[in-house]
């Protein structure tokens, strides 16, 4: 297994939906975020090769998404200082 200075490498599952049955009670969620995955350039054409874990969070950091894949909130602070 890889490691970086905090660790070692976490390879996530993408596109899980593709290894659980049709009537999964999580599938339609699955599929959502699958979705999401699409639009930041992933393919589940290569289930197993994505980015690992540091780098899939860098890169929904820098597309402003969070963990789930959504836009992230601005706290007031932060609104805040981007109008001063």
């Amino acid at each position: 297994m890889k490691k970086t200075a905090k660790g070692p490498l976490i390879q996530l599952l993408f596109f899980k939906e593709h290894f659980v049955g049709r009537t999964h009670p999580g599938r339609a969620a699955m599929e959502k975020f699958s979705a999401k995955l699409r639009t930041l350039g992933l393919d589940q054409t290569t289930i197993g090769l994505g980015p690992d874990k540091l780098s899939f969070l860098a890169a929904l950091s820098a597309a402003g998404l969070n963990k789930k894949s959504q836009r992230r909130v601005r706290s007031c602070s932060q609104a805040h200082q981007q109008l001063s």
